[in-house]
């Protein structure tokens, strides 16, 4: 009886012993896929090595969680689909940032960069724009309607994390979904 109770025992240690192997390799192999797998939250980065950006306004749908879809207006990157939110624009503190707006809708856009002194506008300062009665229609300079652009530039002298979005009807446009982030690193 003792014989047969030993063998008992020696084949339930070998199993326990076999299945602390598997559940070990198990962990490593996932640990590995893991390790090797892309990030998917998180910041993604558009960068550019002279820190010149060409958003081009674009249009498209996103999904809502009640399964419905909403028409909305966003900044893309040139030849890139319609995005939202608009791209993250990464800099360096210090960097002379350049960013060209090419309008594809058919109203009036621009961009503003709160948080961001002096800013240009085709190379003169960015002013409020109004129309011929004195009324504000816009922030800061347009690209006007269906094909127009305009060229913002500042020095990104504050470090932080802050918004660009449109300036020109800004309660209705920014809605549409025309907004995006700029991250300044500091140096």
């Amino acid at each position: 009886m003792p014989t047969s109770m030993l063998k008992w025992v020696r084949w339930g240690l070998a199993l326990v012993l076999v299945l602390a192997l598997l559940t070990a390799a198990s962990a490593t192999d996932i640990q590995r896929a893991t390790a090797q797998a892309v990030p998917t939250d998180g910041i993604v980065c558009t960068t550019n090595a002279n820190n010149t950006f060409t958003l081009t306004t674009s249009t498209g749908y996103i999904g809502m969680s009640d399964d419905n879809t909403v028409f909305m207006w966003g900044y893309a990157l040139s030849g890139q689909p319609f995005q939202h939110p608009s791209p993250v624009l990464c800099v360096n503190q210090g960097a002379t940032v350049t960013v060209i707006l090419q309008n594809t809708l058919a109203e009036d856009v621009s961009i503003i960069f709160p948080g961001q002194e002096n800013v240009l506008a085709n190379g003169a300062p960015a002013v409020p724009q109004f129309d011929g009665g004195g009324n504000l229609t816009s922030l800061t300079n347009v690209a006007p309607a269906n094909g127009g652009t305009v060229t913002y530039s500042f020095v990104a002298n504050r470090p932080g994390t802050f918004i660009y979005q449109s300036g020109t009807d800004s309660e209705r446009q920014v809605r549409m979904g025309l907004f995006g982030a700029l991250l300044v690193r500091p140096t």
